[in-house]
This record gives structure tokens, C-alpha cells and sequence, in this order.
């Protein structure tokens, strides 16, 4: 959400965070474009080998995780595309925390419980708080690194439990805080 209204989020292959409005309409045959000034597209330049933003619907806040191992955070992108300057440097994020060791590939907040769960190439799990993302997780460590390790998660919005899937073909429930599942 920005400004009231539901917004997208994309890290793009040029090293910029693009954010736009869910547009209210639907075009006719649903093939029509909808224009930049409709949609209110935005750009904010961002660190090189960025790959997965997460939007904490809790806070507002926005990350942006990469090939550094580090989950930046980020303000909502506030330039057109014609203002961007692709020879300057990005202006440096105004968090960064750890993340994980080998890459994150999934991630999941659930505003019920306040909580943030993300997943890693390195088989791990980090369950955080919303209100305190900088404090490091202990590890869940949950699936095979050698297999690609986490590559699907949800947090449930009824009980405090994690759902995960990896590349190692195995699901699993973990209940982290709370009474365990009765099933």
C-alpha cells in the first residue's frame, strides 16, 4: 500500500525498484496497455545484482535482497523513468541487515502474528519480527543446499506455524511460537 492505495513492486534487470498503481480498470479485451501516468509508474535506482523485493504490508517498509546477502531497505520509488541518471550511483539504502549466506528466494509476512519469514539457496529459514528486522534470526535450517535448498514458503494467518517446500522435494510445518497444531 502507498498512499492508501494498493501498489505492485519489481526489481528490474536494469537496477531499478519499480513501483506502480493496481489499476482500477480493466481494458477491454484485457490486451490494451494501461499508460504510465495512469498507472503512476515510479523508479528509485538500486544496488547491482538485486533480485527479490519484499513489501512488509505491516510497516510499509520495502526491502530489496541480492547477490550481496544483505536485505536493504528501501523508500517507495519516487522518479519517472526520464529522470533516472543511469551514470550516478544509487543513493545508499536506508537499512541493511543480514540475510542469507547464499541468496534469498522466497519470502512471506503475515500481518496476524507480525511476522516476517524468508528463504535461502543455503536451506535455511529466518523467521523476524516486523518490528525489529534487524535483529539476526537464529537459522531454521530446513532444507538441502546441494538441492537449491528453499523454494517455497507461507506463514499461516491462524496459527504460528511455517510451511516450507525446498528442492530437495520435501514439505514441512514448523510451529515456531505458540501452541503446536493439533493435526
Amino acid at each position: 500500500m502507498e498512499k492508501g492505495e494498493p501498489h505492485i513492486l519489481a526489481v528490474l534487470q536494469n537496477n531499478l525498484l519499480a513501483g506502480a498503481k493496481v489499476p482500477k480498470r480493466v481494458t477491454g479485451t484485457r490486451m490494451e496497455p494501461l499508460s504510465h501516468e495512469e498507472l503512476e509508474v515510479r523508479y528509485r535506482k538500486i544496488d547491482k545484482g538485486s533480485h527479490l523485493v519484499i513489501a512488509n504490508q505491516v510497516t510499509g517498509d520495502i526491502f530489496v535482497t541480492g547477490d550481496d546477502k544483505l536485505m536493504k531497505k528501501y523508500e517507495y520509488p519516487n522518479e519517472t523513468l526520464s529522470q533516472i541518471d543511469f551514470k550516478r550511483a544509487p543513493q545508499a539504502p536506508n537499512e541493511e541487515h543480514t540475510s542469507h549466506s547464499v541468496g534469498t528466494i522466497c519470502w512471506d509476512v503475515v500481518k496476524e502474528f507480525k511476522l516476517m519469514a524468508t528463504g535461502g539457496k543455503d536451506g535455511t529459514l529466518y523467521v523476524r519480527h516486523v518490528n525489529d528486522i534487524g535483529k539476526v534470526p537464529n537459522p531454521i535450517k530446513a532444507h538441502a543446499i546441494f538441492t537449491g535448498g528453499v523454494t517455497a514458503l507461507c506463514l499461516s494467518k491462524s496459527r504460528t506455524t511455517l510451511y516450507s517446500a525446498g528442492g530437495d522435494g520435501c514439505f514441512m510445518a514448523w510451529t515456531i511460537g505458540g501452541k503446536p497444531n493439533s493435526s
